[in-house]
């Protein structure tokens, strides 16, 4: 969770948002090894309040998919303000 903090410092360039979201997340894992991808946005959405958004309660849309990326396991993030 500290971890995710600091890259969304550093890569987040804006005042947290106030209005409501959508959150779209692609998670590139190593191994096709059986994980509960859910588990992996709690951690990351609690990490990026107060930051991106004031508070995870302001998410209204959700997207979450799981790629293979042996070579460069990563998760991609994209946060939008949406009407």
């Amino acid at each position: 969770k500290e971890t995710v903090a600091i890259y969304a410092k550093k890569y987040w360039r804006a005042p947290p948002l106030q209005g409501r979201v959508s959150v779209s997340l692609t998670c590139f894992f190593k191994s096709r090894r059986h994980r509960d991808i859910d588990n992996v946005f709690k951690c990351i959405g609690d990490a990026m309040e107060g930051i991106c958004y004031e508070n995870d309660e302001q998410i209204d849309r959700l997207e979450i998919c799981r790629q293979r990326d042996a070579k460069n396991p990563r998760v991609e993030i994209v946060i939008e303000e949406i009407a």
